[in-house]
């Protein structure tokens, strides 16, 4: 048997119709959490070791009503399981560090969102089609980055009104005095990942 963890996400107040026709109509699937952040579901589904993961996937569970989207993590042995409980997402080779947070169509031209990885809040920046991701906590008081103003490269916060070049997370304005910490940022594909430490 091999074991795969299937991230899904649901359409708005389907969380828990997926979570109960998954476990009641898919024989495969043998636990179903609810989590937070861009997905609203967990589900860990055991396979006969010559089962196709994209067919099973797209045909048993991207079709139970109320699925919007799935992203799939294959795991192996005890080191990648930690790996991906510790770390937020699969680190294989050529992939050291680097968690996928969203989809590019996650985030319009000029915007900021708020994302979840490996226990940390990363708010993700499409300026003028780059990409920048910093920690999404004001160094200044607890506020979501993420719920704040971008303007050009500066992101302003939503609480007190410091800014920040999401560039280098450096600060432009107070009251805040600590620069934010940034992270490498890259599109795979269609895929926004950032490389953690």
């Amino acid at each position: 048997m091999k074991t795969i963890f299937v991230m899904v996400k649901c359409e708005l107040g389907k969380a828990y119709a997926v979570a109960d026709e998954a476990v009641t109509s898919v024989e495969q699937v043998s636990e179903v959490y609810s989590t937070s952040g861009q997905y609203d579901l967990l589900m860990k589904v055991y396979l006969p070791e010559t089962a196709d993961i994209g067919h099973f996937v797209t045909e048993q569970l991207q079709t139970l009503p109320g699925v919007k989207d799935t992203f799939t993590y294959r795991v192996q042995g005890i080191l990648r399981r930690f790996l991906f409980v510790a770390g937020g997402g699969p680190m294989g080779e050529g992939k050291a560090g680097w968690v996928r947070v969203a989809g590019r169509g996650d985030l319009a031209g000029g915007e900021v969102i708020g994302v979840e990885a490996g226990g940390r809040s990363i708010a993700v920046y499409d300026c003028d089609g780059e990409l920048f991701a910093t920690d999404n906590i004001c160094t200044h008081a607890y506020a979501c980055l993420s719920d704040g103003w971008l303007d050009g490269t500066t992101i302003e916060c939503p609480l007190h009104a410091a800014r920040f070049d999401v560039r280098t997370g450096q600060v432009l304005d107070p009251p805040a005095t600590e620069d934010l910490k940034t992270y490498p940022v890259r599109l795979v594909d269609d895929d926004i990942e950032v490389k953690l430490d």
